[in-house]
């Protein structure tokens, strides 16, 4: 019996003794850079016992207050096929899909989908990230990366390209300040889906959205500042088809009945774009006046003259040939209806 207490003891105190030895590593580690450069001794003192997983938050009763700068560079309105999604997934259906195309245009579903290319800022304060600058030769900002520290685990709601996850910040350099106040700046390319109507094409208007929001917390712990939140249009290269109109930044507020005493905060940055009708209308418009104005001239000539029977004719062969065209220019419109334009032929 005694023999067995004495190993339970020196087992104990092996166990001390590795435990120590870790420690003491460890502190070592962080201060041997007492010596070295003062942005590696900075470095040292952040992120000796700095975990990635922990909210920064001192409280964890506080919210972090996430602010949101938005900065498109290009803009586009595309149209994707069903085709494109098969062949991403089976290579063996495009091969079909291109021996079938006369078929394949006649049944194929498209998805309109608002494509963004920009510069997306976030900007937050980490309270585990502070210190005072006169123990480190005066720095009061430096840059870390953003895998190396918490970020907000931002997503994109409607997203329109499943292929890859779109949560979180890129790995990119982020600015430090001795407050704990972060601000990261990354490019980004957001693929939405979009609403259309198309039912006053080539003169329509389509509003299209990017939401954006926390995926795995409430607005009581990551909100959405809404009133630091900004969209610019400084840098923004114009579309040869599509116009800007306007873009307003909206922010939603859902609550969820399985939650009652907390809420979901998104922020919704929203362009109303408007088509550049030029090209079609020398296309389509100005043939609709000439065939309006063969059609009344058919009508004002002698019913018996050959003239009114092959000027008929050739009003019908150039309405057939015009709509045929416009069965492969026209988006589908679904549930809205035809558009005018196409009324207008038939």
């Amino acid at each position: 019996m005694g023999l067995y207490r004495l190993s339970l003891v020196l087992v104990i105190l092996l166990d001390l003794l590795v435990h120590v030895m870790c420690v003491g590593e460890a502190n070592s580690t962080c201060s041997l850079a007492a010596a070295k450069s003062p942005h590696l001794r900075l470095k040292k003192y952040l992120f000796c016992d700095y975990d990635v997983t922990v909210r920064p938050v001192i409280h964890n009763k506080n919210a972090t207050n996430i602010s949101i700068h938005f900065d498109p560079l290009r803009i586009d309105f595309v149209s994707t096929s069903v085709k494109h999604k098969l062949c991403f997934w089976k290579k063996s259906f495009c091969n079909l899909f291109l021996l079938f195309d006369h078929v394949r245009r006649r049944w194929m579903n498209r998805v309109h989908s608002f494509f963004t290319l920009g510069i997306h800022g976030s900007s937050w304060m980490d309270e585990f990230l502070t210190w005072n600058p006169k123990d480190f030769d005066g720095i009061n900002e430096t840059r870390v990366e953003s895998a190396k520290i918490w970020t907000p685990d931002l997503a994109l709601y409607n997203s329109a390209d499943m292929t890859e996850t779109q949560i979180g910040i890129p790995s990119v350099p982020c600015i430090l300040v001795n407050d704990g106040q972060l601000v990261c700046i990354a490019p980004v390319k957001y693929v939405t889906h979009c609403t259309t109507d198309f039912t006053y094409w080539p003169y329509d208007e389509q509003t299209c959205n990017i939401r954006l929001s926390s995926w795995n917390h409430h607005a009581l712990d990551i909100n959405i500042d809404y009133n630091k939140s900004t969209i610019e249009m400084g840098y923004y290269k114009t579309n040869n088809e599509w116009d800007v109109r306007a873009f307003i930044l909206k922010e939603h507020v859902k609550y969820y009945d399985c939650c009652p005493e907390t809420f979901w905060s998104t922020i919704v940055p929203t362009f109303i774009l408007r088509r550049h009708p030029s090209m079609v209308h020398t296309i389509f418009i100005t043939p609709a006046f000439v065939f309006t104005f063969i059609t009344l001239t058919v009508l004002y000539l002698d019913a018996r003259s050959n003239e009114r029977v092959l000027l008929a004719m050739l009003n019908f062969v150039c309405h057939v040939l015009i709509i045929s065209v416009l069965h492969w220019v026209l988006p589908h419109n679904g549930p809205n209806g035809s558009p005018h334009l196409c009324k207008n032929f038939n």
